[in-house]
């Protein structure tokens, strides 16, 4: 028995801590989950940008001093990188870190003294305007030279950008880091449920050694830089930037990692080469006649491109567009819609949720019904269908078509006669464009259908898994589940992964293989999606609900074809 008495007491101790961590996170509300990814950094001025950086040349802990080096660009530019300036080394790779005199630029110089290849970035804070748009002063611009160390006898080989990260998920004590397109990459930050994406710029140095960067726009502004041996999973980087309370962070480091997986890199085969370029979609490209500036780069804003609106604004709109308009009639995504289902044809039923509220349903032929909330009024309503399994079936309408702003999306099992329903209502006065999300549980109450005892439930198997979607033979992204509140994707440019954006989310188990899933388009034009997903067949079907950036409502229902993007750890 003496034998039993610890591990029992460790059982039950770590059972306790489990429950309550478990009970912890439930008690957190919608906004404190999403907090960190919906914190407003302060819009800094230039002057108190400079301010904050002061005069002084930037020091650093744990850093030894440069050796000094005299580069040779191919912008056809020397730099000198000055001796004792900060500097870090991996293997036979530095990197050195400092100051353009009083300025508020600074270089980061990436030597390997074995192949004698250098890379430069500059980077600055305060840029200027650029193609009608205002650049946040926190925000750090950059700029890019490759060259070798002046004298060496090299020609041709240099240090080069590459598609070879794409995919790469590694673990490092800070952050889950997924490398997930050609020009973007997506972070978790340890502790936190939310998932954020970043313009990245990623070179090959070596078969053994590569370089990471990103500057983290639209949040802190921040520029980070690593450089990675893949053989060992170490890293040197280097962080400048502001962070949340507007304190300027220099921070040299080092860090070691576990590779987590790889996703599936969707794109062409063969190096990585300006034929990337022309993925760009054509109405998203610069102008011709728009002068090139230092330092641009491809970027999604999707805030620059979200008018701000109240709520009764919004409301207008609704009622100008109205629902079910066949927003995709046209564009070739009708092609992957599946067939309205007729399972619900001329049956009456009841939706009884766990808090008690009812809906009651009377349902037609082709798109027709009534339906009453609790002991209201009958109205008669448009809905649409879609059997997306077995005797499974999507079931959406809105309780107004005229005025869309509340709309209900069911996962109704005919089989087991449990319902999951998102009810998605924009009447939030200090948000007007983001709906407010009810996720309602309960059962159908029919003839010839005996309900569960059991319920759908929150789930955490999709985590780590990544599918792409195609909406059409023009338009596809690629999704990657990263947490239990958020995911990450990217938009198919020409049959490359490129732009990532992330939103915060919720998963729910349907059946074996068949999952319920809901995202808010937050620090963004605020639209919600919802599909349901069933992994046997690859096929999905869901809802769009609200305002797109060009200034239209929608309530429309929509299906896509997957594959699998693989899947890690």
């Amino acid at each position: 028995m003496k034998k039993m008495f610890l591990p029992v007491v460790l059982f039950a101790l770590v059972t306790a801590l489990f429950v309550t961590s478990c009970e912890e996170q439930k008690k957190l509300s919608r906004e404190e989950i999403v907090a960190d990814f919906m914190y407003q950094y302060t819009n800094l001025t230039p002057q108190q940008v400079a301010d904050i950086v002061g005069t002084e040349q930037l020091t650093f802990a744990n850093s030894e001093k440069s050796p000094g080096y005299i580069l040779a660009l191919d912008d056809s530019t020397s730099l000198i990188v000055p001796e004792n300036v900060a500097c870090m080394r991996l293997n036979d790779i530095t990197l050195n870190v400092w100051r353009k005199d009083n300025t508020l630029t600074f270089l980061v110089a990436v030597v390997d003294e074995r192949t004698q290849l250098a890379t430069v970035f500059e980077t600055w804070l305060c840029g200027d305007s650029f193609f009608n748009q205002t650049l946040p002063p926190r925000e750090l611009q950059r700029y890019i030279a490759t060259g070798i160390i002046a004298g060496s006898d090299i020609s041709g080989h240099r240090h080069k950008p590459t598609k070879r990260l794409t995919g790469k998920v590694i673990q490092w004590p800070d952050e889950l880091t997924l490398f997930g397109s050609y020009n973007y990459s997506a972070s978790v930050p340890e502790g936190s449920l939310q998932t954020f994406c970043y313009p990245t710029d990623y070179y090959e140095l070596d078969s053994r050694h590569w370089l990471y960067s990103r500057v983290e726009v639209e949040f802190s502004g921040a520029f980070v830089l690593d450089i990675i041996d893949l053989y060992t999973l170490k890293k040197i980087g280097v962080r400048l930037g502001f962070d949340a309370q507007d304190k300027f962070i220099h921070q040299l480091y080092s860090d070691t990692g576990t590779i987590r997986g790889q996703v599936a890199a969707f794109g062409a085969y063969g190096v990585y080469n300006q034929k990337l370029l022309s993925a760009i979609p054509e109405f998203m490209r610069i102008p011709a006649e728009f002068p090139i500036i230092k330092g641009m780069r491809y970027l999604y804003r999707p805030l620059d491109l979200t008018k701000p609106m109240t709520l009764e604004e919004v409301k207008e709109v609704a009622v100008k567009t109205k629902a079910w308009k066949g927003a995709f009639e046209g564009t070739g995504k009708e092609k992957k819609m599946l067939e309205h289902s007729t399972l619900l044809d001329n049956r009456t039923f009841t939706v009884v949720f766990d808090d008690k509220t009812t809906w009651d349903y009377e349902i037609g032929e082709g798109f027709n019904m009534r339906f009453r909330e609790g002991a209201g009024e009958w109205k008669p309503e448009r809905y649409d269908a879609f059997e997306i399994d077995d005797q499974l079936v999507f079931f959406a309408h809105t309780t107004d078509s005229d005025c869309p702003i509340d709309g209900l999306q069911y996962a109704i099992d005919l089989k087991n006669g449990l319902v999951t329903c998102i009810r998605s209502t924009f009447d939030d006065e200090e948000n007007p464009r983001v709906p407010r999300q009810q996720w309602l549980f309960g059962v159908i109450k029919t003839d010839g259908i005996t309900p569960s005892k059991h319920r759908h439930q929150f789930t955490d198997e999709l985590l780590g898994r990544s599918y792409t979607w195609e909406y059409s033979d023009e338009v596809a992204s690629q999704h990657y589940y990263t947490t239990t509140e958020s995911f990450s994707f990217a938009i198919f440019q020409n049959s490359e992964v490129g732009v990532m954006g992330s939103f915060p989310c919720k998963y729910v188990k349907i059946r074996d293989g068949v999952y319920l899933m809901s995202w808010i388009e937050m620090r963004s034009q605020g639209i919600q999606g919802i599909l349901l997903f069933n992994t046997k067949t690859m096929h999905d079907c869901g809802t769009c609900h609200g305002m797109t950036h060009d200034q239209t409502f929608e309530f429309n229902t929509f299906c896509a074809e997957a594959r699998s993007g693989g899947q890690y750890n």
